[in-house]
């Protein structure tokens, strides 16, 4: 992706709220720069997931033709809500609304991958506000032959336990709190697989640095993994030894 030098603020609602508004949109995002246009397409879907469409399943077509726009202006591939260019960072959504419903029925249409946004009904955050550091495209990124699948390198988790909280499940080891889950469903849920999605650039060493994840369950049949969740942990408390694997 080409950006330019221009530079133009736009962090408040309102200012964002322009830039949808402005004729020239979505051409004018690529003068934006990576970390203010991730800001803004993580904006916009978070408004879009809170708009309360008549019927659930129609959460993934009322968006395509914006989609398709955005694809042309970044330039950038795109599959269910997710845009190559900023793949670590839009797969790190959790659900908002307190209600954890089941996924939307698709009513016989091929549904969402469980890592897209698309596959739940309701409001969206982001778990990560800061810039990342990204693993290699070879060990996540888009299947060049499964549009509903992404390459990725599945660890474990190790030396730490999980504790239910009021809003989150926090993860925890022997000098304490060491991280934070916010799964996808209300139910029990398995703590074992995870996917490092990013890592938080902080300067601090390899032990001491933070970890976005994705929380997996691997599928019966050898169908690949599942999303169960995202959350952060410390990077000492996930395995260094990695499988590859796919995510669906």
């Amino acid at each position: 992706m080409v950006y330019s030098n221009i530079t133009i603020i736009y962090f408040s609602p309102s200012g964002k709220q322009y830039l949808v508004l402005n004729p020239n949109f979505p051409k004018q995002l690529t003068h934006l720069g990576y970390d203010r246009t991730v800001n803004f397409v993580k904006f916009l879907f978070k408004k879009y997931s809170q708009c309360g469409l008549t019927h659930q399943s129609d959460r993934d077509t009322a968006i395509s033709g914006l989609l398709k726009r955005l694809e042309s202006a970044l330039k950038s591939k795109v599959r269910y809500g997710v845009f190559c260019c900023f793949l670590s960072n839009l797969l790190l959504w959790r659900r908002s609304d307190k209600e954890k419903t089941a996924p939307i029925d698709y009513k016989g249409r091929k549904e969402p991958p469980s890592w897209s946004w698309m596959a739940y009904y309701g409001g969206i955050d982001f778990v990560s506000k800061s810039s990342l550091m990204v693993p290699d495209f070879k060990d996540l990124g888009f299947d060049a032959d499964d549009r509903e699948a992404l390459i990725v390198k599945v660890r474990q988790f190790k030396n730490c336990r999980l504790e239910e909280e009021e809003k989150e499940h926090a993860i925890f080891a022997d000098p304490g709190r060491v991280g934070s889950l916010w799964f996808d469903m209300g139910a029990e849920n398995p703590f074992k697989h995870c996917v490092v999605i990013g890592m938080r650039s902080n300067g601090k060493q390899d032990p001491q640095k933070t970890y976005y994840i994705l929380v997996v369950q691997e599928e019966p049949q050898d169908k690949g993994y599942k999303r169960l969740g995202v959350g952060e942990v410390k990077a000492r408390y996930v395995s260094k030894e990695s499988d590859t694997g796919k995510l669906v």
